[in-house]
């Protein structure tokens, strides 16, 4: 079985998912179904919160209309058998999403006391954040506790909703046993987060009597990798920006990498004035899959005695202060604090007691 737990797509209408074309939106949810459709054996799927089901719902009659015979769209809160599976009957239990938001899950939906445990595989599929992986103070999104989980009588339950891994500790060359709860964390499409390849779980059941035994492991599905990118710039030259950031971005395949830039450190007026060409720059070649806005917020100019005496009367008392961190050029520490004051005079609210303060606190 290959089975999907919600928020396959990002809205519920055929519009929306076309941008606007209904059109394309069409063309869009039908090439869904047809990658569904290359699976060799069954497809399950559930609505999430994203793609929730209701009588409005555009995207899931276009979606019935296109699915493969190999996939099965659960969209009522019924059991669902499968048929024998290796000698095992085994039945589908669907908790899907009708609305977007809901301070309660939808766990009442079946009645667990028809449930058949003897010999029969029971897998629940359930949309909605686990308690404890993801915040929902609000109750928004569907919350269910492990417990709730555990009181009604599945061999597994498979969860969607929360983009991190539940459990972590799965490994990709080998089974681990124990888990009956299992949400894949699969990462956004545009969101650089902690799972960065984009992953699958393999869950095996055997089941005996009214004994079962789940293994399971991970599974590298993700075909793109989002990489938060540091590059760190000395002043030691007047190409150190340039030259940083083409180290740093040879150690990622472009055609493979989502890639957000984080830059810190000092570079010389020249390289800091036109900081963002010489990205634009080192980007120009590179295929990356895409590139988030880059992030200059720790990057900033080499404060120098020339740029000092340019701004100040060389006789005030801030230009000598400024002047005492600059003379000492070898001194990393010297230029980091001749950078902080440079910021906190040119700083829009310097004069503010609060800001003055603090700023003096830091140096």
């Amino acid at each position: 079985l290959f089975l999907v737990t919600g928020d396959l797509f990002e809205k519920t209408f055929i519009d929306y998912i076309g941008g606007g074309n209904q059109k394309k939106g069409q063309e869009a949810v039908r090439r869904v179904a047809s990658i569904l459709a290359k699976f060799n054996k069954t497809v399950v799927v559930i609505p999430g919160n994203h793609d929730y089901f209701d009588k409005c719902s555009s995207v899931w009659p276009e979606f019935r209309k296109s699915k493969g015979e190999n996939t099965i769209l659960l969209d009522t809160f019924t059991p669902f058998p499968l048929g024998d599976i290796k000698g095992n009957p085994v039945v589908i239990y669907p908790y899907f999403c009708q609305d977007e938001h809901s301070p309660k899950n939808n766990l009442d939906k079946i009645d667990k006391d028809g449930i058949e445990k003897e010999n029969t595989i029971n897998i629940g599929m359930a949309h909605g954040t686990l308690e404890g992986l993801s915040l929902d103070d609000n109750l928004q999104y569907f919350k269910m506790s492990k417990d709730e989980l555990l009181a009604i009588p599945m061999d597994v339950w498979f969860i969607g909703h929360a983009h991190v891994a539940y459990p972590n500790d799965l490994k990709e060359d080998s089974y681990t046993q124990g888990h009956r709860i299992f949400n894949v964390g699969t990462h956004q499409q545009i969101h650089i987060g902690n799972n960065t390849k984009g992953y699958g779980f393999i869950v095996g059941i055997e089941k005996t009597g009214d004994r079962s035994i789940v293994k399971a492991k991970k599974w590298q599905s993700g075909i793109y990798h989002f990489y938060e990118v540091n590059v760190h710039v000395d002043p030691d030259s007047e190409n150190a920006l340039s030259d940083a950031l083409e180290k740093e971005l040879a150690k990622f395949d472009p055609e493979t990498s989502i890639i957000r830039v984080h830059f810190d450190g000092l570079v010389k007026a020249s390289e800091y004035e036109k900081r963002e060409k010489i990205y634009q720059e080192s980007l120009a070649g590179k295929s990356f899959v895409f590139t988030c806005l880059p992030d200059w917020d720790n990057l900033n100019e080499e404060i120098t005695k020339e740029i000092i005496t340019s701004e100040f009367d060389e006789r005030s008392l801030i230009a000598k202060f400024l002047s005492a961190f600059a003379e000492e050029e070898n001194d990393e520490e010297a230029k980091d604090k001749l950078n902080m004051v440079y910021q906190l005079i040119h700083d829009p609210n310097f004069s503010k007691p609060d800001k003055l303060q603090d700023g003096m606190k830091k140096l």
